[in-house]
């Protein structure tokens, strides 16, 4: 059963596999940059805006999941690594399908039963959309069962480091959440309905497929093992405190549109919704090295502690280097981005969400990493324990937020709760890295990581009080960069990166070893 380990978080695989993570969730973020204007136009700003919601609803109550997935991964890679015996583990897999599937009935049910409260009460749904919120919700919670079974499938996957056929997967299915629905409307219908059944069937086909491969690259899964209340509680063990964080993420992540749409309008919620689906596809390439970094992790846990170290500090490091440019050009051009894609209403009611949420999508990038890396060595209590405390105060700075500023105060709201939420994740993780030195601790870096955009930012917001327009826009773009390239060589980039930068080959990416 055993595997090399060496093999596993090898930085060629690693980096292999974040670029084909990257590929597989970026193209579905291209399609949705091509249709949502078209969707917007076929469906109307508050149908539009009531779609959102119906696919936020069900993602949300994939909670039920209950960590099952990623404790799947987790068992997965110790078996990899020589942990536990072929006949074990299958009993373990089968029982962890077997609660899924039970899970994801159990929560359709729950759902169903939910949705005439949620559409009718507690969203702020003009009455034309209600009966048509109400059967399309019902359709939609028929995707629950689906999903929860493919993290299943996904997690056996991504232990093995297969990140290519999830891809392979995913792609279609992802672009299919877009195309689909825009299909619907040039057939002529702008029905809801119609809509999430062909979600419903897109997923359908993406299990079946998804179970195919899995049979194909583990295929000892294919002998029926006895389903055990043993194994079941393990991995419910495991993910426990995972699903205090599924529940109560989810809900720090999609508090912000349900708020907006019960306080505000539907309107308020599709303007929003468009800037944050901008932002938050950054997210996009911090998750692609997530997906990579858990199973290392969880493969290096009792490796030296200079592995895990290395493994760390470069993901910070990386991903700190790729997104700081992009948002600080997001920000710098939002209102052009926007006016470009969508109109000068859009942008002018949505050019500062955009520029809010980009910052905060950058610190939430950086602490994904430290989160990774907390959950992978067996402390899912302490991310769920961190989220429970951030959930009233996050509540509280919404209220008052979006009262004061409308979406913009929820926009500003966010930022602080990820800014938070980020500080006590770098804590933890430097405690569970053993890191005591201030020069050390991740906890130093990530401030500076996050002080020296911000402070460009602020640079060229002063600036473009004085250099209004494109082309001054784009001089301090060009200002913002060059600063930001000065300060990454001066003090993030050690010797052999810099080397490595000069001679343009050679680069190193997270999990390899420093030629110093």
């Amino acid at each position: 059963m055993g595997a090399s380990i060496k093999n596993l978080i090898s930085g060629q695989l690693l980096a292999k596999n974040f670029f084909i993570n990257l590929l597989g969730k970026g193209a579905p973020a291209l399609v949705a940059f091509i249709t949502i204007p078209f969707l917007i136009e076929g469906m109307g700003n508050e149908r539009f805006g009531l779609f959102n919601l119906l696919l936020v609803t069900v993602g949300y109550f994939s909670l039920f999941e209950l960590g099952i997935g990623r404790a799947i991964t987790k068992f997965v890679s110790e078996a990899l690594a020589g942990g536990e015996q072929e006949n074990e583990l299958n009993q373990l897999l089968w029982s962890s399908f077997t609660l899924l599937l039970l899970l994801g009935i159990f929560s359709t049910i729950i759902l169903i039963g939910f949705t005439p409260l949620l559409i009718k009460k507690i969203l702020n749904v003009p009455p034309f959309l209600i009966e048509e919120g109400v059967a399309s919700l019902i359709w939609a919670s028929l995707n629950l069962p689906l999903m929860l079974v493919s993290a299943g499938v996904h997690g056996i996957l991504a232990a093995q480091q297969r990140f290519d056929l999830i891809n392979l997967i995913q792609i279609p299915f992802g672009v299919s959440n877009y195309i689909f629905p825009l299909l619907i409307l040039l057939l002529g219908s702008n029905n809801l309905v119609h809509a999430v059944l062909s979600i419903v069937i897109a997923r359908l086909i993406v299990l079946a497929v998804s179970i195919r491969i899995c049979f194909y690259t583990f295929p000892s899964i294919k002998k029926v093992a006895r389903i055990s209340l043993f194994y079941m509680k393990k991995v419910l063990t495991f993910g426990g405190w995972l699903t205090v964080s599924n529940i109560i993420s989810p809900l720090l992540s999609f508090m912000d549109r349900f708020f907006i749409g019960a306080v505000l309008t539907l309107t308020a919620v599709s303007y929003y919704v468009v800037p944050y689906t901008i932002a938050t596809k950054l997210l996009l390439i911090v998750g692609s090295l997530a997906m990579v970094l858990f199973p290392a992790f969880s493969y290096s846990q009792n490796q030296e502690r200079q592995v895990n170290l290395e493994l760390y500090r470069r993901s910070l490091k990386y991903i700190f280097l790729i997104l700081t440019p992009i948002v600080l050009l997001l920000a710098v051009f939002s209102h052009d981005l926007l006016f470009l894609w969508l109109g000068e209403e859009f942008a002018r009611h949505s050019f500062m969400v955009l520029v809010i949420l980009s910052l905060a999508v950058l610190v939430n990038s950086l602490a994904n990493i430290p989160y990774t890396l907390i959950q992978a060595f067996g402390r899912p209590d302490m991310t769920a324990k961190f989220h429970l405390a951030e959930l009233i105060p996050y509540i509280l700075l919404l209220w008052l937020l979006s009262a004061k500023l409308g979406i913009t105060g929820v926009a500003i709201a966010w930022l602080a709760r990820v800014s938070a939420d980020a500080l006590l994740l770098f804590w933890y993780a430097d405690r569970l890295l053993k890191l005591t030195a201030a020069r050390e601790r991740s906890l130093i870096l990530f401030a500076g990581m996050s002080l020296l955009p911000a402070g460009i930012y602020l640079l060229i917001l002063a600036l473009n009080l004085a250099v209004p327009g494109l082309i001054g826009r784009c001089v301090l773009a060009l200002l913002a960069v060059i600063l930001l390239a000065l300060g990454a060589w001066k003090y993030w980039l050690d010797d052999g990166e810099k080397r490595a930068l000069k001679g343009l080959k050679n680069f190193k990416l997270p999990g390899t070893q420093s030629p110093n």
